[in-house]
């Protein structure tokens, strides 16, 4: 049975269901996580109805974020196998908080009003994760 009186697991779910939330708000538009490479697909496709060049190119890097909920549902599955799960937390924390500050500073300028809810839960509880995995955060249920 999955221990949810460790933090790792209980923020391992948050990050799960957040992939589901809006990670992109637009205020008439928005895009959960889980919809994020049908989009970008979708957008390259009209850029290149409307362009000269009529190659494809197709980004298949944002697949990437897929990634995203794949290792908290593989913390959960290790934590309900009794497999040690520190690793694949800071693998889960690294690529989270990482894209996250990679788009923060490449792709957006530093403009976080596009940002939606589910990416906002999704950097809270990987930050919460990272610390309780390091040890920093530490929280006794079994009392």
């Amino acid at each position: 049975m999955i221990d949810f009186k460790k933090l790792e697991n209980i923020c391992a779910s948050v990050i799960v269901i957040a992939f589901f939330l809006p990670w992109v708000d637009l205020g008439f538009f928005s895009a959960s996580g889980y919809s994020l490479p049908n989009l970008v697909n979708s957008m390259g496709q009209l850029g290149q109805a409307f362009s000269d060049n009529s190659e494809a190119s197709t980004n298949y890097s944002i697949y990437i974020v897929y990634l995203v909920p794949l290792l908290g549902i593989l913390i959960l599955l290790f934590s309900y196998l009794n497999k040690p799960i520190k690793n694949i937390c800071l693998a889960a924390c690294a690529l989270n908080l990482g894209g996250f500050i990679y788009h923060l500073i490449a792709e957006s300028g530093g403009e976080i009003g596009m940002y939606g809810i589910g990416i906002w839960i999704t950097v809270l509880a990987s930050i919460v994760m990272l610390l309780s995995t390091l040890g920093y955060i530490k929280r006794d249920l079994s009392t």
